[in-house]
Protein backbone atom coordinates (compact mmCIF):
# COMPACT_ATOMS: atom_id res chain seq x y z
CA UNK A 1 0.00 0.00 0.00
CA UNK A 2 1.54 3.20 -0.69
CA UNK A 3 1.01 6.38 1.69
CA UNK A 4 -1.49 7.79 -0.52
CA UNK A 5 -4.03 5.12 0.07
CA UNK A 6 -3.77 4.75 3.53
CA UNK A 7 -5.67 6.34 6.41
CA UNK A 8 -4.73 8.78 9.26
CA UNK A 9 -4.72 5.96 11.89
CA UNK A 10 -2.89 3.27 9.66
CA UNK A 11 0.17 5.55 8.98
CA UNK A 12 0.27 6.19 12.54
CA UNK A 13 -0.29 2.89 13.75
CA UNK A 14 2.68 1.34 11.50
CA UNK A 15 6.00 1.85 13.29
CA UNK A 16 3.85 0.23 16.26
CA UNK A 17 2.55 -3.17 14.48
CA UNK A 18 3.39 -6.07 16.64
CA UNK A 19 2.37 -8.68 13.91
CA UNK A 20 4.05 -7.69 10.11
CA UNK A 21 2.18 -10.79 8.54
CA UNK A 22 -0.94 -9.70 9.61
CA UNK A 23 -1.08 -6.43 7.50
CA UNK A 24 0.49 -8.08 4.21
CA UNK A 25 -1.87 -8.62 0.89
CA UNK A 26 -2.14 -12.34 1.71
CA UNK A 27 -4.04 -14.81 4.24
CA UNK A 28 -1.42 -17.16 5.60
CA UNK A 29 -3.14 -20.97 5.19
CA UNK A 30 -1.78 -22.13 7.97
CA UNK A 31 -3.77 -19.60 10.30
CA UNK A 32 -7.34 -22.03 9.41
CA UNK A 33 -8.70 -23.66 12.01
CA UNK A 34 -8.30 -27.48 10.71
CA UNK A 35 -12.35 -28.14 9.71
CA UNK A 36 -12.27 -25.24 7.60
CA UNK A 37 -9.28 -26.70 5.49
CA UNK A 38 -11.49 -29.35 5.39
CA UNK A 39 -15.02 -26.90 4.44
CA UNK A 40 -12.82 -25.11 1.90
CA UNK A 41 -11.45 -28.12 -0.10
CA UNK A 42 -15.33 -29.04 -0.33
CA UNK A 43 -16.34 -25.84 -1.34
CA UNK A 44 -13.55 -25.01 -4.29
CA UNK A 45 -15.10 -27.96 -6.65
CA UNK A 46 -18.22 -28.03 -8.09
CA UNK A 47 -20.57 -29.78 -5.25
CA UNK A 48 -24.26 -30.38 -5.67
CA UNK A 49 -24.86 -31.49 -2.40
CA UNK A 50 -22.06 -30.41 0.07
CA UNK A 51 -24.31 -31.94 2.68
CA UNK A 52 -22.66 -35.58 1.35
CA UNK A 53 -18.94 -33.85 1.63
CA UNK A 54 -18.72 -32.49 4.82
CA UNK A 55 -19.53 -33.94 8.18
CA UNK A 56 -22.87 -31.91 10.44
CA UNK A 57 -20.43 -31.21 12.97
CA UNK A 58 -17.40 -29.46 10.52
CA UNK A 59 -20.82 -27.10 9.30
CA UNK A 60 -23.70 -26.50 11.21
CA UNK A 61 -26.78 -25.40 9.80
CA UNK A 62 -28.30 -23.30 13.29
CA UNK A 63 -31.04 -22.13 10.83
CA UNK A 64 -31.88 -20.87 7.44
CA UNK A 65 -29.31 -18.28 6.32
CA UNK A 66 -27.26 -19.49 9.36
CA UNK A 67 -24.22 -21.35 9.15
CA UNK A 68 -21.48 -22.34 12.30
CA UNK A 69 -18.30 -23.21 11.60
CA UNK A 70 -14.40 -22.94 13.28
CA UNK A 71 -12.90 -20.84 11.04
CA UNK A 72 -9.65 -19.83 12.45
CA UNK A 73 -7.00 -21.72 14.63
CA UNK A 74 -5.21 -20.69 18.14
CA UNK A 75 -2.31 -19.44 16.92
CA UNK A 76 -4.20 -16.89 14.42
CA UNK A 77 -6.60 -15.80 16.92
CA UNK A 78 -3.79 -14.65 19.48
CA UNK A 79 -1.77 -12.83 17.23
CA UNK A 80 -5.04 -11.34 15.78
CA UNK A 81 -6.21 -10.08 19.52
CA UNK A 82 -2.70 -9.33 20.40
CA UNK A 83 -2.43 -6.83 17.15
CA UNK A 84 -6.02 -5.70 18.63
CA UNK A 85 -4.93 -5.32 22.32
CA UNK A 86 -1.33 -3.58 20.93
CA UNK A 87 -3.79 -0.66 18.67
CA UNK A 88 -5.83 -0.16 21.61
CA UNK A 89 -3.03 0.86 24.04
CA UNK A 90 -0.93 2.95 21.02
CA UNK A 91 -3.76 4.40 19.68
CA UNK A 92 -4.92 5.71 23.56
CA UNK A 93 -0.75 6.77 24.45
CA UNK A 94 -0.30 8.10 20.83
CA UNK A 95 -3.36 9.95 19.97
CA UNK A 96 -4.42 7.66 17.20
CA UNK A 97 -7.56 8.91 15.50
CA UNK A 98 -10.08 5.92 15.72
CA UNK A 99 -12.97 5.39 13.70
CA UNK A 100 -15.88 3.47 15.51
CA UNK A 101 -17.88 0.72 13.17
CA UNK A 102 -21.28 2.28 13.63
CA UNK A 103 -22.98 4.55 15.75
CA UNK A 104 -24.20 1.76 18.45
CA UNK A 105 -20.29 1.08 19.61
CA UNK A 106 -18.31 3.31 21.45
CA UNK A 107 -15.24 0.83 21.46
CA UNK A 108 -14.92 -1.17 18.02
CA UNK A 109 -12.32 -0.21 15.97
CA UNK A 110 -12.69 -0.64 12.22
CA UNK A 111 -9.54 -2.82 11.34
CA UNK A 112 -9.99 -1.72 7.82
CA UNK A 113 -8.60 2.11 8.92
CA UNK A 114 -5.64 0.20 10.78
CA UNK A 115 -4.17 -1.44 7.89
CA UNK A 116 -5.62 -4.89 7.84
CA UNK A 117 -7.79 -4.29 5.09
CA UNK A 118 -5.34 -6.52 2.52
CA UNK A 119 -5.31 -9.67 4.48
CA UNK A 120 -8.92 -9.63 5.45
CA UNK A 121 -9.75 -9.25 1.89
CA UNK A 122 -6.87 -12.17 0.94
CA UNK A 123 -9.41 -14.39 3.08
CA UNK A 124 -12.46 -13.27 1.60
CA UNK A 125 -11.52 -14.08 -1.61
CA UNK A 126 -9.64 -16.93 -1.40
CA UNK A 127 -11.48 -18.71 1.58
CA UNK A 128 -14.58 -17.01 2.52
CA UNK A 129 -16.11 -16.39 -0.69
CA UNK A 130 -16.08 -19.81 -2.23
CA UNK A 131 -18.04 -21.01 0.47
CA UNK A 132 -20.38 -18.84 0.45
CA UNK A 133 -20.99 -19.12 -3.15
CA UNK A 134 -22.32 -22.43 -1.95
CA UNK A 135 -24.41 -21.09 1.04
CA UNK A 136 -25.96 -17.85 -0.55
CA UNK A 137 -25.58 -18.22 -4.20
CA UNK A 138 -27.86 -15.23 -4.69
CA UNK A 139 -26.08 -12.58 -2.71
CA UNK A 140 -22.59 -13.85 -2.93
CA UNK A 141 -22.50 -14.34 -6.35
CA UNK A 142 -19.87 -11.34 -5.62
CA UNK A 143 -17.92 -9.73 -3.04
CA UNK A 144 -16.31 -6.79 -3.98
CA UNK A 145 -16.07 -5.43 -0.61
CA UNK A 146 -16.45 -5.68 3.57
CA UNK A 147 -16.58 -3.58 6.41
CA UNK A 148 -14.65 -5.57 9.08
CA UNK A 149 -14.51 -4.22 12.48
CA UNK A 150 -14.20 -5.79 16.33
CA UNK A 151 -16.79 -4.41 18.74
CA UNK A 152 -15.37 -5.02 22.17
CA UNK A 153 -17.57 -4.98 25.30
CA UNK A 154 -16.18 -4.49 29.02
CA UNK A 155 -17.80 -3.80 32.36
CA UNK A 156 -17.93 0.34 32.07
CA UNK A 157 -17.77 0.72 28.19
CA UNK A 158 -19.72 -1.10 25.97
CA UNK A 159 -21.68 -4.24 27.41
CA UNK A 160 -23.93 -4.86 24.04
CA UNK A 161 -25.24 -4.13 20.86
CA UNK A 162 -29.05 -3.48 20.53
CA UNK A 163 -30.88 -5.46 17.42
CA UNK A 164 -30.31 -4.19 14.30
CA UNK A 165 -30.20 -4.65 10.47
CA UNK A 166 -26.67 -5.39 9.22
CA UNK A 167 -26.58 -3.58 5.72
CA UNK A 168 -24.70 -6.18 3.95
CA UNK A 169 -25.55 -9.32 1.54
CA UNK A 170 -23.84 -11.70 3.52
CA UNK A 171 -22.71 -11.25 7.52
CA UNK A 172 -19.49 -13.06 8.67
CA UNK A 173 -19.39 -13.02 12.49
CA UNK A 174 -15.74 -14.41 14.31
CA UNK A 175 -16.18 -14.61 18.07
CA UNK A 176 -12.52 -13.38 18.99
CA UNK A 177 -13.37 -13.70 22.33
CA UNK A 178 -10.70 -15.56 25.29
CA UNK A 179 -12.59 -15.98 28.15
CA UNK A 180 -15.87 -14.50 29.13
CA UNK A 181 -19.61 -15.71 29.96
CA UNK A 182 -22.72 -14.48 28.20
CA UNK A 183 -22.32 -13.00 25.05
CA UNK A 184 -24.84 -14.14 22.77
CA UNK A 185 -25.62 -13.69 19.35
CA UNK A 186 -29.85 -13.84 18.08
CA UNK A 187 -30.54 -13.89 14.68
CA UNK A 188 -34.10 -12.91 13.89
CA UNK A 189 -36.28 -12.14 11.08
CA UNK A 190 -34.41 -14.65 8.61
Amino acid sequence: RTLFNMSVAELMYKPFRRYPALFANNFDKSWLHKDFVQISHVFKKQVKNYRDAIPDNLLTKEMDGVYSFNAFNDVFLQMFNEEIDNFYEVSERENIPVKRPNSMNNYGVIVNEIGLRPMITAFQQTYLWPLSRHLFPIQASQFDNHHSFIVRYRAGEDLGLDMHTDDSDVTFNVCLGEEFTGATLSFCGM
